[in-house]
């Protein structure tokens, strides 16, 4: 007689597996460049990133992109460091780059939000492109991205990648691992009609939709703002919102050096997400509640076909759906890592399950949130 415990774990993980399948069914979409290029506004929002902001902006200079149908605003949220004069040396001369000081805040907003709301004002422009001061785009970033939009689209994010550190660290590598994981829930629910999520370093949507929802100003605050408008053009419009994982789409960002740091922006992502729409918490529940079973069966001390099918599902789905992503996004180095990752991801959503349910502020960029 199979115990009822191994019965509904072994219930779970088949309902895992098959639910990794499905996502797996819907890959990132096919486009071919665009016959006319679009208007394009790139809004890099930016608070105390002298370490990283040079890196960004000569990035954001090698974009393949006519240059009369683009415009770069970078916003500068009271930075209070060498950031201001780094980005004004590096953009002398060039018209289609702009800095823009912060110095008012909107009724309602803070932060990045307020930032990128007041640039959004500044443009006319078609299509809005958002990424973060210490990310990297791919230089055929816009050209992708903007390639995808179609009468039915109103918003499209690309495969945000870590970039690997000098020393080769697991913390490093087990970054890498868990960007491609999550990112890969995502763009196989965003593609098959349900998206979760979106992120906001690597994103595109339209201006006259974004307006059209009344912009961030209507929407609220949030330290997830790209979740928040994926959710109301999803939930209050007909357009599709499509997530691509193809190597043109990829922004580089950076690791965290500390585990604690790490686990802090995954606590601040989990606080944001919490009024995520049924199929986002039926897709990170499931893949919490699977994960969990592995530990549990093994000091169950029922070691028995049961318990090995079950655990086999959940690694071996996983280990599909990262395969999948890696060979396609160039990242193969890091099959190696993905049992490792299993134990990772373990560790930080038990700390993350801990720790969110009492953190009522939030800290970002020197600035404390209650309302996130």
């Amino acid at each position: 007689m199979i115990p009822l415990l191994l019965q509904l774990a072994f219930a779970l993980a088949l309902g895992y597996f098959f639910l990794i399948l499905y996502l797996l069914r819907h890959e990132s979409p096919q486009a071919g460049p665009p016959a006319v290029f679009p208007t394009i506004a790139v809004m890099v929002a930016f608070r105390n990133e002298e370490h990283q902001i040079r890196r960004c902006v000569e990035a954001l200079k090698q974009l393949d992109y006519p240059r009369d149908c683009l415009t770069v605003f970078l916003l500068d949220d009271q930075s209070t460091d060498r950031s201001a004069e780094i980005v004004r040396e590096a953009i002398e001369g060039l018209s289609y780059m702009r800095y823009v000081y912060v110095d008012h805040t909107l009724p309602g907003l803070n932060g990045k939000m307020n930032a990128v709301a007041l640039g959004i004002k500044m443009t006319d422009a078609e299509l809005i492109a958002t990424t973060d001061a210490d990310c990297a785009p791919n230089p055929e970033w816009l050209k992708k991205l903007s390639s995808h939009f179609d009468a039915s689209t109103g918003m499209v994010s690309g495969f945000t990648t870590i970039a690997g550190d000098e020393n080769g660290t697991l913390l490093n590598k087990m970054q890498q691992v868990d960007w491609l994981f999550i990112q890969a829930l995502a763009v196989g629910a965003a593609n098959g009609g349900k998206p979760i999520s979106v992120i906001g370093n690597n994103l595109m949507y339209r201006r006259k939709l974004y307006q059209a929802l009344g912009g961030y100003e209507a929407i609220g605050f949030s330290v997830d703002e790209d979740h928040a408008l994926m959710k109301e053009i999803v939930t209050k419009t007909h357009y599709a919102v499509k997530y691509l994982d193809e190597p043109e789409s990829v922004v580089i960002s950076h690791a965290y050096d500390r585990f604690m740091d790490f686990v802090n922006q995954r606590v601040r992502w989990a606080r944001g997400g919490l009024n995520a729409r049924p199929f986002a918490w039926l897709v990170v529940g499931a893949s919490f509640l699977a994960h969990w079973l592995i530990p549990l069966l093994f000091f169950s001390g029922h070691y028995n076909i049961v318990t090995g099918t079950a655990i086999g599902m959940i690694v071996g789905v996983d280990y599909m759906m990262l395969k999948r992503h890696m060979r396609k996004l160039q990242l193969e180095h890091l099959r190696a890592f993905i049992i490792k990752y299993e134990v990772f991801q373990l560790i930080y959503t038990a700390l993350i399950a801990l720790i969110a349910p009492f953190r009522r502020r939030i800290t970002w960029k020197g600035r404390s949130y209650t309302k996130v």
